[in-house]
This record gives structure tokens, C-alpha cells and sequence, in this order.
């Protein structure tokens, strides 16, 4: 049973499609014994600004989003964090 002492688990979701986003936030809402605390971006660099500011557990990474695509989207936010990037 998940008790209000225990950390939450801090995502940052990076995704430019807003359906898509909302999906995942319900999802991890839904989770049950595991509570996570996410932030919603939609462009690389809004990603690295508030990887510079905050940090993250975990960030899942959409990789063709509007101001960068694949690899050099991975790149970008590998360079900013230590976080796990899915």
C-alpha cells in the first residue's frame, strides 16, 4: 500500500502531441501503488531548459518532435540529464 511519505517518481514527458500526452499521464495515474509527478513539454528545447531547472527520474521521449527528430532528439536530452530515457 502506497503510504503519502513515499517519493514520487519525477517524469518529464516529452511529446508534442497533446492525445498522446494526456494517455500517458492517465496511465501512470492509474499505475495504483506507484505515484508519479509529471511535466508535460512538447519541444526539445522546452525539454533541456527544464532539465537545466529540475530534475527527473525518468523522461519519456517522443523522438520526432517539432524542433528535432530521432537520434538528435535523443542526443539533446541525453546531454542535459543522467535520468533514464525511454
Amino acid at each position: 500500500m502506497m503510504t503519502t511519505a513515499e517519493p514520487a517518481v519525477r517524469v518529464l514527458i516529452v511529446e508534442d502531441n497533446e492525445a498522446d500526452a494526456f494517455l500517458i499521464k492517465k496511465r501512470l495515474a492509474e499505475a495504483g501503488d506507484v505515484r508519479f509527478e509529471t511535466d508535460h513539454l512538447q519541444t526539445l528545447r522546452e525539454a533541456v531548459a527544464a532539465l537545466e531547472r529540475k530534475g527527473y527520474d525518468i523522461i519519456l521521449l517522443d523522438l520526432n518532435l517539432s524542433d528535432s527528430e530521432r537520434m538528435q532528439t535523443v542526443r539533446g536530452v541525453a546531454a542535459a540529464t543522467d535520468a533514464a530515457i525511454i
